[in-house]
Formats: structure tokens, C-alpha cells, sequence
């Protein structure tokens, strides 16, 4: 499955108007963007509208191609398999994102490609090599990630890593500080060393600026239209943006930072196939 791989944590994360998924697709329309959710059932009449706006047009773009996620039948036989079998959702303090995590993991390992998080809008088409994206000094990401090859010794490693230790009530533990963990392995350094390379054992380091242009911290640049020019300038130079929006999600003004998202990265119209 060469081409681009996405996620959705859940059967909701594409129920209002947003433009990550489409964003993706028309940014670098060679490829085909399989998008993955948690529930489908293959056919669209379970996403209603007016409830569901966003997932019924994703089948009118030409490269996107919707799929079914089952985490059991995508562990069986890795290494993920045993820890899912012992796991109980129901004592999990986050369960959506620790899964979510492993389904990247397992997705890229089986498949290879380029993993883009559903939080994650694209501006430019993305280079198809093995890499993975600093958030800061010393901190990686798993919001995107690529390994051109399916069964990549990093991603088993990464594997390796989330069963053995596994701790699920830690935020992040099993995503952003898992790859962080293994990569200070691959790379052979200690806890306190900070990444001064671009690339390390066959695996390249994209800077943070790339798709991590506004921190999380500076979140009121996304939704307020007086800093249309700034938002410009700093998009100016990524392949994407992060736009934060579990954290969103917890803050009030939700529907008026949405809004003026769209307007202030004057992302690009959707064009539907009306072929289809």
C-alpha cells in the first residue's frame, strides 16, 4: 500500500467541516490517501447528514480511498498482538489515543508510507522517505511520520517498545515519548542529549517549524482573524500545520476557531470528482 496512510481516532473525527483530510489529498494528488476509521462499516448511510457534513464527500475526491480499522485483525501476528489481547479498555484513562498510537505503528510496519495525523493540514507535497518530525530540541513526533518500506527495524522497535512498556494513564507515553525513547536508542544517546542532526542510521529529522509552526501555547494565532498576515508569514515556510485540536477541544470558542482557521491559511477550495 505505497502512498499516503491517515488515521481518524475515532468515527467522529471527521464530523464537521474540516479540511485536514482534503488538504492532504490535493496537496499531492499522485498519490492515494487510504484514511482509516475506527467503526466503519463500509458504506456511508451510518454517517448521516446533517450530523455527519465531512464524511460523506470524502469518497467524491479522486486519491482518497476510506477503509475500515480492526486493531485485532491489524495485530495478529505482530508484536502488538499479546498486548491487545491483555488489555482492558474499559481500566484505560485514554484509550482512543493509546490505540490510536498503536495503529499507526501497526499501519506503517504492514504497509509502509507516510502516516499524517488527522490534526495535522497540509500546504506542500511531502518527500516518501523514512523520517519522523521534531517538536522541540529533544522531543519527537508521531503525528508524522514515513518509512517508504513495510517492515522497517525502526517500527519494530517501536513495537517492541510500546508492549514492553506500556503505561497507559502517562499522556504521551505510548506516542510522542515512545518514539522519542527509541530514537534516542537508535541513535545511541543518553536522556539529556539534544538532536543537532538531520539524520541518523538511515532515518532523517524533519525540523519542527515544518509542521509544528505554532506551538500549542500560541493557539489564539489560529482563530484570530487580526493575525491573518502572521499566520501567512509562518506557514510561508512548512509542508504543513499541527492545529492542535484535542486541546481545542477543551477550550471554549471551538465552532469561531474553526472558522477562521480555514481563512487565515486560505486553504484551498475543495474540488470534488463528480464522476463518482
Amino acid at each position: 500500500m505505497k502512498g499516503l496512510v491517515g488515521a481518524a481516532k475515532g468515527s467522529s473525527g471527521v464530523t464537521e467541516d474540516r479540511g485536514e483530510v482534503w488538504t492532504i489529498a490535493i496537496c499531492d494528488e499522485e498519490r492515494t490517501l487510504h484514511y482509516f476509521m475506527k467503526g466503519f462499516s463500509g458504506t456511508l448511510s451510518q454517517y448521516p447528514q446533517p450530523h455527519y457534513s465531512g464524511i460523506p464527500l470524502l469518497p467524491a475526491i479522486s486519491n482518497v480511498v476510506l477503509l475500515s480499522v480492526n486493531f485485532t485483525g491489524l495485530t495478529e501476528n505482530i508484536l502488538l498482538d499479546e498486548w491487545n489481547q491483555k488489555v482492558n479498555p474499559d481500566l484505560e484513562t485514554y484509550w482512543i489515543h493509546v490505540l490510536a498510537d498503536g495503529c499507526r505503528l501497526a499501519l506503517l510496519w504492514k504497509y509502509g508510507g507516510t502516516y499524517l495525523d488527522i490534526e495535522v493540514i497540509s500546504m506542500k507535497p511531502l518527500s516518501f522517505d523514512n523520517f519522523t518530525v521534531l517538536r522541540q530540541d529533544s522531543d519527537f513526533s508521531n503525528d508524522v511520520m514515513g518509512f517508504h518500506l513495510k517492515h522497517h527495524q525502526f517500527l519494530l522497535d517501536c513495537m517492541k517498545d510500546f508492549a514492553a512498556n506500556y503505561i497507559g494513564y502517562i499522556w504521551g507515553h505510548q506516542g510522542p515519548t515512545l518514539i522519542t525513547r527509541v530514537i534516542k536508542r537508535w541513535c545511541k544517546l543518553n536522556n539529556t542529549d539534544k538532536f543537532t542532526t538531520k539524520e541518523c542510521n538511515g532515518i532523517s529529522f524533519w525540523i519542527s517549524r515544518w509542521f509544528y509552526p505554532i506551538p500549542y501555547q500560541s493557539l489564539e494565532l489560529y482563530s484570530d482573524p487580526k493575525k491573518k498576515e502572521d499566520i501567512e508569514s509562518i506557514f510561508s515556510g512548512t509542508y504543513g500545520g499541527h492545529v492542535w485540536n484535542y486541546i481545542q477541544n477543551i477550550q471554549n470558542g471551538l465552532p469561531k476557531r474553526r472558522s477562521n482557521l480555514g481563512q487565515n491559511l486560505e486553504v484551498p477550495p475543495l474540488q470534488l470528482d463528480e464522476t463518482q
